[in-house]
């Protein structure tokens, strides 16, 4: 019988992680079946999806509880799902809340569990080093320094390297990811020279995220338009139902096809353009241009914590971070988590370099602020690139999906 494995990623980056961890599992075994919860990417690559991500990506805790009956509910459909489909392995990506509470539960069924981007347990929740003792037979770990503090809690570990190198590679050079940004401005009616500076602004893929978000990266951009003339700024915006629309009040009546609040796309290669204070902000569809590209093209960005940091810290594009979230969530996870900073970049490098807005900081002033410094202050900027060039080396090398995939299949012969 060929080989079955049953694959649950909850977000977005997992959807990314997972379609190339699919990929490279077809590849070592080209009869192998995939099945599980996933995105558009995951079943591009070969899964069957038994749950889209529709409803999945909630962050916080007050937030989860919200949706406290619909995430049981696709549990339990999932749990059936397993039974009927009796793969040989759980796969489990990253999503550590829904996927650890799975794993107990196909292990208690007799079934392998594997875990790919384990939870960060050496961030907060570090009990949970000791449940994946229990329940997962496998981990792949992405950070070099996740394997020994795994290891003592009892884990078995292999250590594969950040999937990022692998999805990262070959995109645009620099001045390629800026002409495509500047010639679609220009297709949409804003005239911007390509000396211009441009800001990328990353507000978050999930949508309470771009909601708490949104409001004050505007702000910051109609405040830096008129301190720095010139200025244009693009916004990575993610399409999907939910999706945060534009606050109204912000922008006047957009340049090109679009008209304000309808989320409408212009006929010319799907970015909208607007104008705050008659300074030039674009949308750009994150499907057409990704995070990488975008901060590829920029001379400074603004982006929201998570995997975004690192792939605009890869991409070596300067940056400040932001984060504001629920303040039930915050006060919570500020109770649990004990890192002195939060953005991945700076973890990495085990030291602040690029500096952290969280919530009562991440305002317009403070934003407009960081930005105008990245654009005026050339040695601040020197200082940050120095840092970026030493991310990759401490990532692993390329190859982190086939690695893990190449794990997996040698413990399930093993």
């Amino acid at each position: 019988m060929p080989t079955k494995l049953f694959l649950l990623a909850g977000e977005a980056s997992g959807d990314l992680h997972g379609a190339n961890l699919a990929r490279a599992l077809r590849e070592l075994d080209p009869a192998i079946s995939l099945v599980g919860m996933g995105g558009p990417r995951m079943a591009a690559a070969g899964a069957a999806l038994a749950k889209d991500l529709e409803g999945m990506q909630v962050v916080g805790f007050y937030e989860v509880l919200r949706n406290i009956r619909f995430f049981r509910r696709v549990f339990h459909e999932l749990l059936e799902r397993m039974a009927a489909e009796k793969p040989d392995a759980v796969v489990c990506i990253d999503y550590p809340g829904f996927n650890l509470r799975f794993a107990a539960e196909a292990k208690r069924r007799g079934v392998p569990v594997f875990y790919y981007i384990v939870p960060q347990v050496w961030a907060w929740h570090a009990s949970r080093a000791k449940t994946m003792a229990r329940v997962v037979d496998r981990a792949f770990a992405i950070f070099e320094f996740e394997v020994p503090i795994l290891e003592r809690a009892g884990v078995r570990v292999e250590y594969v390297g950040h999937p990022l190198l692998d999805c990262l590679d070959g995109g645009p050079d620099r001045e390629e990811a800026r002409r495509k940004v500047f010639d679609q401005v220009r297709e949409n009616g804003v005239e911007t020279g390509e000396s211009s500076k441009l800001v990328a602004m990353m507000p978050g893929s999930r949508p309470g995220e771009i909601a708490r978000h949104i409001g004050p990266l505007l702000d910051a951009a109609a405040r830096v338009g008129r301190e720095i003339p010139g200025t244009a700024f693009a916004v990575s915006e993610v399409r999907r139902p939910g999706s945060a629309e534009l606050p109204s009040g912000l922008c006047e009546a957009p340049t090109g096809a679009a008209e304000a609040g309808t989320g409408e796309r212009t006929p010319a290669g799907g970015i909208r353009a607007r104008r705050c204070a008659n300074t030039p902000i674009f949308f750009v569809p994150s499907e057409r241009l990704p995070v990488y590209a975008l901060a590829r093209a920029a001379d400074f960005a603004v982006v929201a914590s998570g995997t975004a940091t690192l792939e605009t810290a890869l991409a070596g594009c300067p940056m400040a971070v932001v984060y504001r979230g629920g303040w039930i969530s915050y006060a919570i996870a500020h109770l649990l988590v004990d890192l002195p900073v939060i953005s991945l970049a700076n973890i990495v490098l085990g030291r602040y370099v690029f500096p952290e807005l969280i919530q009562g900081e991440c305002n317009a002033g403070r934003i407009a602020a960081e930005v105008a410094r990245g654009l005026k202050d050339g040695k601040w900027r020197e200082a940050q690139q120095m840092a970026l060039k030493e991310l990759p080396k401490l990532l692993g090398g390329p190859g982190a999906a086939r690695r893990a995939a190449a794990g997996m299949l040698k413990a399930l012969k093993g």
